[in-house]
């Protein structure tokens, strides 16, 4: 996305949000993976807290494969207040089955690492998973 569109996307939901009485705006960033545009959401947040008036509450979230999520984006997460939710798909022999790094191999061992550091900081990050056909058998031994 670029930098115009998502500007005129958030400039088009705050002046909606005043425009309906709203005390409240949700800015989520999901699809594909949100973080490797991390340069885009840091202005994309800076632009949303410059133009949503004076005691407009603004919800920040998201979801992440975290892969990204590293502890260097953990203080721009609390400033702005941003909770990523995690997807994970249970054991490394599941959540690898789909989820592969760009080199094609699986990325459970690299999430599980960045969720236990996360969570160190975040005890109330959360988790999302997406069944499949493929899945189903194993999903009582996924943890």
């Amino acid at each position: 996305m670029s930098w115009e569109t998502a500007r005129d996307g958030i400039n088009f939901l705050v002046k909606n949000a005043i425009d309906g009485n709203q005390s409240t705006i949700e800015v989520s960033f999901w699809g594909g993976e949100p973080l490797l545009e991390w340069e885009l959401i840091q202005r994309m947040l800076e632009h949303t807290r410059r133009v949503a008036p004076a005691g407009m509450k603004i919800d920040f979230g998201g979801t992440t494969n975290g892969l990204l999520l590293t502890p260097e984006k953990f203080d721009v997460c609390d400033e702005y207040r941003l909770g990523f939710m995690v997807s994970i798909d249970g054991t490394a022999k599941t959540h690898d089955r789909f989820r592969k790094t760009i080199l094609g191999h699986g990325s459970h061992a690299i999430v599980a690492k960045n969720c236990r550091i996360a969570l160190q900081r975040w005890p109330w990050l959360k988790a999302r998973f997406s069944p499949s056909v493929e899945s189903v058998p194993d999903f009582f031994d996924d943890d």
